[in-house]
């Protein structure tokens, strides 16, 4: 054992516990290590790097209140206290600095979006919070993204009728129509071969 060699107060081995508080305490210090490396470079702690790490201590601190162990516990309460006394005097500018990189600009965006988001519930939810807003997102929402109904914008009645097929009467149309959708079924191949001979048919009979 080298304990010693690195202690002059070394006696014994530590007991189980005292290896677990180990274990604890260096995962709790492990994101502050990272962030005082990082800092204390000489090429690369541009100014962009200073807010996502003094968020993330903050972060670290502020979700360390909670834990169960209560030595991790005492020592956040100090560690936040002098957190706060010098963050009042941090530099806007440097918070700013981060808008400039556009890797956080990504990371926020793909933290934000969802794709399961009800736009209308989530302005629902917060017309309290944000009167004035969703007051616009309800004006601006309910304008509809077409003026066109689906039914005329998907129609397939204007492939159907062309110069040749103008006078067919609207229960062939019809039987065209959904002749036409059962080309995608498991007898696709059969059906088409059934829709072109019937429309070849028409064309004949309307242009004898």
């Amino acid at each position: 054992m080298h304990l010693e060699l690195g202690d002059s107060n070394y006696k014994c081995c530590p007991s189980a516990s005292e290896w677990e508080k180990c274990v604890n305490i260096c995962k709790f210090l492990a994101p502050f290590y990272e962030i005082t490396c990082l800092f204390s470079g000489s090429k690369y702690p541009t100014a962009n790097l200073y807010f996502p790490c003094v968020s993330t201590a903050y972060a670290s601190l502020k979700n360390e209140m909670s834990s169960d162990l209560e030595y991790i516990r005492r020592m956040t309460v100090g560690m936040l206290a002098k957190f706060e006394k010098y963050w009042k005097d941090f530099s806007v500018l440097l918070a700013i600095a981060v808008i400039l990189d556009p890797r956080y600009k990504f990371n926020f965006v793909e933290w934000c979006y969802n794709s399961e988001l009800d736009i209308l519930q989530y302005w629902k939810l917060n017309q309290y919070r944000f009167p004035q807003v969703s007051s616009m997102a309800r004006d601006v929402l309910c304008i509809p993204i077409s003026t066109v109904a689906s039914e005329s914008a998907f129609s397939n009645s204007g492939r159907v009728l062309d110069q040749y097929r103008s006078a067919l009467k609207h229960d062939i149309v019809e039987a065209l129509v959904c002749t036409k959708d059962w080309l995608y079924s498991e007898q696709g191949n059969k059906l088409k071969l059934l829709y072109n001979l019937y429309s070849y048919r028409l064309v004949i009979q309307l242009t004898s």
